[in-house]
């Protein structure tokens, strides 16, 4: 895989779930309640067919949960994550 892509997936996964919530987590703060709720993968825990980007951008967005999970508790905002697994599609 390229730098590239490598980066591109990063962008997409990780670096935009964190450029949302710093938009919206001030408003949040300010009425003391909010809910953030990030789509992950099981590939962040067991690497996962995609790839390692894939699985490192969904590995980055717990470790995100987590860290503002503790920091925003305080303002009633909850932070979670879920982690599906890959689907199969009907047809």
């Amino acid at each position: 895989m390229s730098l590239e892509e490598f980066e591109q997936t990063i962008q997409l996964n990780l670096r935009a779930s964190f450029i949302l919530c710093k938009g919206l987590v001030p408003a949040m703060r300010s009425q003391r309640w909010g809910r953030i709720i990030f789509v992950s993968s099981i590939a962040a825990y067991g690497g996962g067919i995609n790839g390692p980007h894939y699985a490192a951008s969904k590995g980055g967005l717990s470790g995100l949960m987590r860290n503002l999970s503790t920091r925003l508790a305080e303002y009633n905002i909850s932070v979670s994550l879920l982690a599906p697994s890959m689907l199969r599609m009907a047809g």
